[in-house]
């Protein structure tokens, strides 16, 4: 890491001038990862997402919910652009801090576009391991474990 929190984004030789391509803030202090998940506003608590914010993400699988992802920090939200009249109302990206291995299962879960994103921001820790039901997934929702 170089002064002010950037590094390099490829090899630069002894002696090179550094530009700006060559260079990037990190992601954040811990060596992760930035990823954007594209999900709908209605899917990502009602939109009212804000960087620093914790996020949890759950994909469902054959009407199983997962959780892909637990306590991942928002770093930014975006709205996609529709073209010349703005931007799309519904539809935004949210993009969080992540491991590598996070990273593997997010992209697998964006595969079939069923995910949400759930605001954490000051919740007690999920237990990702724990098994969820589909007793439990419609409801009130609790974690067995």
């Amino acid at each position: 890491m170089l002064a002010g929190g950037l590094v390099a984004t490829r090899p630069i030789a002894a002696g090179e001038p550094l530009t700006a391509r060559a260079l990037a803030r990190e992601v954040t202090g811990e060596g992760l990862r930035a990823m954007s998940v594209p999900v709908a506003r209605e899917h990502a608590a009602g939109g009212v997402l804000r960087p620093g914010d914790r996020v949890d993400v759950i994909d469902v699988v054959d009407g199983e919910p997962t959780y892909v992802v637990t306590n991942a920090e928002v770093l930014s939200v975006a709205s996609v652009s529709t073209g010349s009249l703005g931007a799309d109302p519904g539809q935004f990206h949210v993009v969080v801090a992540v491991d590598d291995r996070q990273a593997l299962g997010l992209a697998g879960a964006l595969a079939d576009d069923k995910l949400e994103v759930v605001r954490s921001t000051g919740a007690a820790p999920v237990d990702a391991e724990a098994s969820i039901t589909s007793d439990t997934a419609g409801g009130q929702g609790s974690s067995d474990g």
